[in-house]
């Protein structure tokens, strides 16, 4: 072994290029023995190995990085906030109001007052207040499912939402199944009993909302806006016009207005049948909460929107 090997020289050796006294000159190498120095016929880890100082200068490699994926594809997507809190009002107020049930509501008189008053009461704003404080605690974009989930996991929270979804699939075409056939009392009666005019407008209108819901949410809420104003609020409000202006042209009340008639016998069977009736007129107030996340600020806006909506729907009705 040589005692001092410079390491420019080392690693320069099996090159067949030497410098000699400044000069640069061809030296012949045995292709059998190598260049010909004993201490380079060693494999060039182990000649290194045998010098520390190099080892220290040689650039150690380093560790491999994995590739940094965009914080924007690690972050779940959230919904815009595009709500504004009469736009949630409107769309809970559509879900809980109808005008189809005022002609057998009607049947009951002064003491629909304290059916719909007993029902709010024990049913309708503990459901509000219920769905108001879970929106706030979890204001995700989910509903139903996020609070069962988180509760029960998510097995439960799938049939909960699942229970939600199949009540909608009995109940569009039965409510369309109405609209169509009211509609054409309208401009053709006729058609009413036409089962392909129904099928085909049934199918166009459940068609034409849901590419309407494709555009976002802000095209969706108005469309909620619109036919709430329009297919319930003032419907109902011409409804109660219609019914002042025909007992202030001096037509007799068709309602016993007294205290004995305010409290329903419940002894007879077809007004706690009403009753049942009316716990299902307002149910589905929670429904609304899958678009609380969609709200401007979901901790403030979703609670009010969720009072006024219940608030509206218990006058209205």
């Amino acid at each position: 072994m040589i005692p001092s090997v410079d390491a420019r020289s080392i690693l320069h050796a099996n090159s067949p290029l030497v410098g000699v006294h400044g000069q640069n000159r061809r030296k012949a190498v045995n292709p059998r023995t190598g260049p010909g120095h004993p201490a380079l016929a060693r494999p060039l880890d182990a000649r290194l190995a045998a010098h520390p100082a190099i080892l220290r200068r040689r650039p150690q490699p380093r560790p491999s990085r994995p590739p940094e994926i965009p914080r924007a594809m690690l972050e779940p997507s959230r919904p815009k906030k595009s709500l504004t809190v009469f736009a949630l009002v409107m769309i809970t107020t559509g879900i809980i109001t109808s005008v189809h049930g005022a002609p057998s509501m009607a049947e009951y008189g002064f003491s629909l007052i304290f059916i719909y008053g007993l029902v709010a009461v024990v049913f309708l704003l503990p459901s509000a207040l219920i769905s108001a404080e879970l929106a706030t605690g979890w204001p995700e974009d989910g509903g139903v499912y996020v609070w069962v989930k988180t509760a029960f996991g998510e097995r439960l929270g799938f049939v909960a939402v699942w229970q939600q979804w199949i009540e909608n699939v009995i109940w569009f075409p039965s409510i369309l199944t109405v609209m169509v056939v009211v509609a054409t009392y309208g401009f053709a009666p006729g058609l009413n009993q036409d089962p392909w005019f129904i099928f085909l407008s049934i199918n166009g209108l459940f068609w034409a909302l849901t590419i309407g819901n494709l555009f976002g949410m802000r095209t969706s809420s108005w469309v909620a806006i619109i036919c709430t104003v329009f297919g319930r609020i003032l419907p109902i409000i011409f409804l109660f016009g219609l019914a002042l202006l025909f007992v202030n042209r001096g037509n007799p009340a068709q309602i016993t207005f007294s205290w004995d008639t305010l409290v329903p016998d419940f002894g007879e069977t077809d007004k706690l049948t009403f009753i049942v009736g009316a716990f299902l007129t307002f149910a589905g107030i929670e429904a609304s909460a899958s678009n609380a996340a969609s709200a401007r600020n979901p901790r403030r806006d979703y609670p009010v929107a969720i009072i006024s909506s219940a608030a509206i729907a218990l006058v209205l009705v």
